[in-house]
């Protein structure tokens, strides 16, 4: 799924590549326009533990708070996108980076917020972001980009 940009407005529109016959098809709106939000596929307790995409952050001009919010869209099952509950502490307006976690939700690294780092937590009725006690201290550069790493290197004296 490609989502969201910055060609003249910030952008609501998706598109949905099919592996299979190599097709683009056009995808539902997101709520809010954005433009470098973080984006991830997740299986979410919110949704039963269905596989649903989400998005939350990127900077929009139209609706300033639209940055602090989160989108899902539970395809399995509808073509439109829910603004969850959860809300972030501060507008993450861009160089978003999600990474599932392990129990349906995601952590958030963010160039806005250089030293935190964010996870969101759900049960089967609401989600919540919460700052983790570990700090990235001295990250200095902007728009980052993670991902998970096997144990056996991240071990590596």
């Amino acid at each position: 799924m490609i989502l969201g940009g910055y060609p003249a407005i910030y952008e609501t529109k998706s598109i949905i590549f099919n592996p299979l016959n190599g097709t683009f098809n056009t995808g539902p709106e997101l709520i809010h326009g954005r433009k470098e939000p973080g984006i991830a596929l997740i299986n979410s307790p919110l949704f039963e533990g269905r596989p649903v995409v989400i998005v939350v952050g990127g900077s929009t001009s139209t609706f300033p708070d639209s940055a602090k919010k989160t989108e899902m869209l539970d395809y399995t099952q509808t073509n439109t996108w829910v603004e969850v509950n959860a809300e972030l502490p501060y507008k993450a307006h861009y160089g978003n980076v999600l990474l599932p976690t392990l129990t349906g939700g995601v952590y958030l690294i963010s160039d806005y917020n250089k030293n935190s780092v964010y996870e969101l937590v759900c049960d089967s009725t609401s989600c919540t972001w919460n700052a983790l006690p570990q700090n990235i201290n001295g990250w200095c550069c902007y728009h980052p980009q993670a991902v998970y790493i096997d144990e056996e290197t991240a071990n590596c004296p």
